[in-house]
C-alpha cells in the first residue's frame, strides 16, 4: 500500500482519487501463485501526516492494527470520513472472525481511536483524544508481605497459529504455539482476601463442610456416612468416592430434623443393603432418608415375622392338630391313673403309645 501524505484530509475534493481495486479474492489467488506487487494502478488513498504519526505512536495489538487499517481502507479509500463497514467485510480483509472483530472494535471505540456515527464507523481524526491501554503493574514491592498473587489462566483465542512477543528478552526464543495459555497475574491485598472470606461460614462443630458452610456434618455424621459408603462398596465395588460434605449433611439432617440416631441410620441402611430390591436402589444417605418410611415398615414386618417363627419353634404345641391334642391329653390322663389307682386284672387301659392317624 502506497500512502500519499498530505497535511490534512480533504473530504470535499471534487472527483474521486480512487482507482477501483482488484477484489481481495484476486489478490489471494495471485498470492498462491507467486509474488504480489503493490502498484498505484491498483488505487491509492490520501492520509494526513498527523494521522499516520499518531498510528505510529499508538500501541495497538496485531488485531487492532489490522482492524484499523481495514476501516481506513473502507473509508478513506473511498474519500469518506465514516462509512457503514460490516463485520463480515472486515473479516474478509483481515481473516479475523466476526466475534473477535466485534470485540476489537468495541475496545477501539472506548479508546477513541475509532468513532461511530449511527451505523457508520471511521477513524477518529482528533488524534489528541486517543487513549492508550491502561498500564499493568509489572513489579511487586518486596515489603508487601500481606499480599497474595493469584494466577488466572485464560486460553489464547488467536486467529493465527503463532503468538509472538515484543519483549527484547524473547528475541532469541522460538515463537510460542497457539495452544500455550496466556497467564495473567493479579495482585490481591490482604483486605481483598478478607472481603472474599466474608461469605465463608465456619461451623464450630463441623468435621467437614463446604466453603460457604451450607453443607456440613460432625465427626459422628461423617463416620456414619463412611459406614454407608463401605456398605455401598459391597453392592458396587467400583463406586466413586462420594461428596463427603453432602453425605455428612444428609446424615446430620436425619439426625437433627428427623430425630434419628446414628444407630437407627446404620441399622436401616444395613437392612436395605441386604434386601434383594432395595440394595441397588438405596445407595446414599439422601435416598435412605427419602425412602425411610417404606424401608422401616418392611424392616418391622420382617422382625415381627422372625419373632413369630422363633415362638413357634419354642412352642410346637401351639399349632397342634385338635385330634392329636385330644389323644395326647388322654395319654396324660392314663399315666396319672396308673400312678393314682390300683390296677386289677382284666382292666381296660389306654395305650399310651397310640398315635392318631392325621386326617
Amino acid at each position: 500500500m502506497v500512502l500519499e501524505s498530505i497535511d490534512s484530509v480533504n473530504h470535499g475534493a471534487g472527483g474521486s482519487n480512487v482507482v477501483p481495486l482488484r477484489p481481495v479474492a484476486e489478490h489471494k489467488q495471485q498470492a498462491r501463485g507467486g509474488v504480489v506487487k503493490a502498484d498505484l494502478e491498483d488505487g491509492y488513498l490520501r492520509l494526513s501526516n498527523t494521522l499516520v504519526d499518531a498510528l505510529c505512536r499508538t500501541k495497538l495489538s496485531d488485531r487492532e492494527s489490522r482492524v484499523v487499517f481495514a476501516v481506513i481502507r473502507r473509508t478513506y479509500g473511498y474519500c469518506k470520513a465514516t462509512d457503514w463497514v460490516s463485520y463480515s467485510q472486515i473479516e474478509e480483509m483481515t481473516d479475523i472472525d466476526t466475534d473477535n472483530v466485534s470485540r476489537v472494535i468495541g475496545g477501539l471505540l472506548k479508546r477513541n481511536v475509532l468513532i461511530k456515527d449511527g451505523r457508520k464507523i471511521g477513524v477518529n481524526p482528533t488524534v489528541s483524544s486517543w487513549t492508550d491501554k491502561p498500564a499493568k503493574a509489572k513489579t511487586v514491592n518486596s515489603d508487601s508481605k500481606n499480599s497474595l498473587s493469584i494466577l488466572t489462566v485464560k486460553p489464547v483465542n488467536s486467529d493465527s497459529e503463532t503468538v509472538y512477543s515484543d519483549s527484547k528478552n524473547c528475541l532469541d526464543r522460538p515463537p510460542q504455539k497457539k495452544d500455550i495459555n496466556t497467564k495473567e497475574i493479579q495482585k490481591i491485598s490482604s483486605s481483598n482476601i478478607a472481603d472474599a472470606m466474608a461469605n465463608t461460614q465456619i461451623k464450630p462443630d463441623a468435621a467437614i463442610q463446604t466453603p460457604n458452610g451450607k453443607l456440613w456434618g460432625t465427626q459422628d455424621d461423617l463416620t456414619c456416612a463412611e459406614y454407608i459408603f463401605n456398605k455401598v462398596l459391597i453392592v458396587n465395588p467400583t463406586a466413586k468416592q462420594p461428596n463427603w460434605p453432602d453425605w455428612a449433611n444428609q446424615v446430620r439432617l436425619m439426625r437433627v430434623q428427623d430425630k434419628r440416631t446414628h444407630h437407627d441410620i446404620c441399622k436401616l441402611f444395613k437392612f436395605a443393603n441386604t434386601d434383594s430390591f432395595w440394595a441397588s436402589n438405596v445407595l446414599c444417605p439422601k435416598t435412605l432418608r427419602k425412602q425411610w418410611d417404606k424401608l422401616n415398615a418392611k424392616l418391622l414386618a420382617r422382625s415381627s415375622h422372625e419373632a413369630n417363627t422363633a415362638t413357634d419353634t419354642a412352642n410346637p404345641a401351639r399349632y397342634e392338630h385338635s385330634t392329636a391334642r385330644v389323644f395326647r391329653e388322654l395319654r396324660q390322663m392314663a399315666k396319672q391313673l396308673e400312678h393314682s389307682a390300683d390296677h386289677h386284672s382284666g382292666g381296660n387301659t389306654i395305650d399310651a403309645d397310640y398315635e392318631p392317624v392325621q386326617p
